[in-house]
C-alpha cells in the first residue's frame, strides 16, 4: 500500500495550569482519489486510562460539516451536539476514518479529529486538529 500524505500536528493546550500537547497524525493510502482509506493516529495528553469520546468531523467546500457519527456520515450544524465517532478510554489509539472511498467529489475537503470527555472540553481545550485536506 503507497501511502501518500502523511502529516502531523502538535496541539498545545492549557490545563488546570500546566502545558500539555496532544499529538495526531493522519496516513492516507490508496492507489488515487478513487480508493482512499485513511487512519488517524491519536495520542491524548491526558491521564492515562481516563475515559473520553473521539470524534471525526469534515468541513466540506460547500461550508457544510458532516461529522461521523458510529460508521456513518451526517450533517452537523455548528451549536448543535458534535456526533461522537467512538467512546473509549482515552489511550493512544488508532481511528479507521475511512477505508477505499472515492473522495473525488470531496477535493478541499478538511478532515479533522478530536476528542474529549465531551465535545464542549473537546473544543476549550483545543484537543483537535487538521489531519487531512483531499487533494486534487
Amino acid at each position: 500500500m503507497k501511502t501518500i500524505l502523511r502529516m502531523a500536528a502538535l496541539v498545545v493546550f492549557l490545563s488546570a495550569g500546566f502545558v500539555q500537547a496532544a499529538d495526531f497524525s493522519g496516513t492516507v493510502s490508496g492507489p488515487d482519489n478513487s480508493a482512499v482509506t485513511l487512519t488517524a493516529e491519536v495520542r491524548p495528553s491526558v491521564t492515562p486510562g481516563m475515559p473520553g469520546i473521539f470524534f471525526v468531523c469534515s468541513y466540506l467546500q460547500t461550508g457544510d460539516w458532516v461529522c461521523n457519527n458510529r460508521g456513518v456520515w451526517q450533517y452537523w450544524t455548528p451549536g448543535g451536539e458534535i456526533p461522537t465517532f467512538s467512546f473509549g478510554t482515552l489511550v493512544p489509539t488508532t481511528l479507521q476514518i475511512l477505508q477505499g472511498m472515492d473522495v473525488r467529489p470531496y477535493i478541499g475537503t478538511s478532515i479533522y479529529v478530536g476528542y474529549g470527555r465531551t465535545a464542549s472540553e473537546m473544543l476549550a481545550n483545543g484537543t483537535y486538529a487538521l489531519i487531512y485536506t483531499v487533494g486534487g
